[in-house]
């Protein structure tokens, strides 16, 4: 009997306790569901927590943009021409040699050429002109600046007329000339000395040489011999005569002593 009454005892309890769970289940199932609760905010020191903009800054209107740089000044503007001169007439240009006396120098105009020289001669002179070399110690006809533009002179005018001229021949022709007429001049001071070259010379009819003073006087003798000053004076053959007008058939060729010596000893040179 007092089994009986324990088996009854936990069928009755057993019973209680899965009736209280059936109504609270039935009680859950019937409530609506509950909106799950946020997270916590985490802390501003979390590093992948960035802090929230003030409500305040949020309110102001954006900064205006940078102002773009100032442009550079413009480069300056290139200084003007200079004003075209006006060619001045030849009486200008008459100068008096006070080393010569009474006797003056007119200098031909402007070239009216964009480089190169004054041309050498006139193409149609009024009289007779001789035009003046600025000669080189070796004493020939060529090179560069006005004793190379001679020789260019010459060698055009050959040219029209079939002579075969070269410019070393005529570089080495007029060297051997000159220098036989210096050694005849340097003899006889003050005087003017001929070398008759009308039949061995292709470009020098006549030759005359003159030297003014003795040598060693007032200069030393130089490397190269008598330290002087020599002129040279030719008459051109017709076949190299510039424009082959006759008026321009007479060119000298000077060469001033080589040292240091004043102006009025260079005079007398």
């Amino acid at each position: 009997m007092r089994n009986d009454d324990s088996i009854f005892g936990l069928v009755s309890v057993s019973y209680v306790v899965t009736t209280r769970v059936v109504a609270l289940a039935v009680r859950r199932w019937a409530q609506p569901p509950q909106e799950p609760e946020p997270p916590a905010p985490r802390s501003v020191e979390d590093p992948e927590v960035l802090p929230e903009e003030d409500e305040a800054s949020s309110s102001l209107p954006p900064p205006p943009p940078p102002s773009p740089p100032p442009p550079s000044p413009p480069p300056p503007s290139p200084p003007p021409p200079p004003p075209v001169e006006v060619p001045l007439s030849p009486e200008s240009q008459t100068v008096d040699l006070s080393c010569l006396t009474g006797t003056t120098v007119r200098f031909f105009g402007p070239s009216h050429h964009s480089g190169g020289f004054t041309p050498l001669y006139d193409p149609a002179p009024d009289k007779r002109v001789a035009t003046v070399d600025a000669g080189a110690n070796a004493l020939f006809i060529g090179g560069g600046g006005l004793n190379g533009q001679f020789a260019k002179t010459l060698l055009e005018e050959a040219e029209k007329n079939g002579i075969r001229l070269s410019f070393v021949a005529l570089s080495e022709h007029s060297q051997r000339i000159q220098q036989s007429l210096l050694r005849r001049a340097v003899k006889s001071p003050g005087k003017l000395v001929e070398l008759d070259t009308g039949v061995a010379s292709p470009v020098f009819a006549r030759s005359f040489g003159f030297v003014p003073v003795v040598p060693g006087l007032m200069w030393k003798e130089s490397k190269v011999g008598a330290n002087v000053g020599v002129t040279f004076i030719h008459i051109l053959k017709p076949e190299v005569t510039p424009y082959g007008n006759l008026n321009n058939n007479v060119m000298m060729y000077t060469v001033a002593p080589s040292g240091a010596a004043p102006d009025t000893t260079y005079s007398l040179a």
